[in-house]
Parts: structure tokens; C-alpha cells; sequence
């Protein structure tokens, strides 16, 4: 996970938890960002958590070695992180982008 702050990079760091789940009919996981958030929340006094967020990828626990698997992460020869692809991600349309900017406008009148 990486955080940000108006722009600028803030933390990267590992979580465990239940906010989200492989969805069975797609190759998809899926997020619950008002679990993550709660989680990111209590770690606020220790963390830059910033104004956004983004989950880069999964740890492939299966992958560290036997005789490694009880080390912390940072002592590990290698991290091994499945990173999400952002070229899965669905793409906008021109019209969808169209939409998203005309609300963004809308927001900022009030």
C-alpha cells in the first residue's frame, strides 16, 4: 500500500486484515475502503497516511522461503509482491471522463 498527500508520496507499508476478498467470478480483489480506511485511521499517529491511497499489490506469503517465513518482511532476502496491473483496470470512455470532469466542476460552484 502507498499513501498520499496532496500530491506528494507518503508511506508504503504492508497490511493484514478482513477488508476485502477475491471476487469469485473474475480475476478481481475487492477492496472495502471503509475497512481500510478504519484500519488506515488507527494507525494514524504512526503512519503518513495522506488524503488517498492505493493497494499496489499482494504479498504471495507462499512464495518466502521455508526457512524465512518467520522473519519480518524487511529482513526478507526478497519481497514477494504480486502487483496489481493498472492496465487490468477498466478504462474510461471519453464520454465517461466527460461526465466525471462536468461533476467535478459542479462540486467546486457550490
Amino acid at each position: 500500500m502507498a499513501t498520499r498527500q496532496d500530491g506528494q508520496q507518503g508511506d508504503n507499508f504492508i497490511m493484514s486484515g478482513d477488508f476485502g476478498f477475491y471476487c469469485p467470478a473474475c480475476p478481481t480483489v475487492v477492496i472495502d475502503p471503509e475497512k481500510l480506511g478504519d484500519m488506515l485511521q488507527a494507525g494514524n499517529s504512526r503512519w503518513d497516511v495522506g488524503d488517498a491511497y492505493s493497494v499496489l499489490g499482494l504479498v504471495a506469503m507462499e512464495a518466502i522461503p521455508e526457512d524465512q517465513r518467520d522473519m519480518p518482511f524487511d529482513e526478507l532476502d526478497a519481497m514477494p509482491l504480486v502487483p496489481f496491473d493498472p492496465g487490468d483496470r477498466p478504462r474510461r470512455s471519453p464520454k465517461q471522463r466527460q461526465r466525471k470532469a462536468k461533476s467535478k466542476r459542479r462540486k467546486k460552484r457550490r
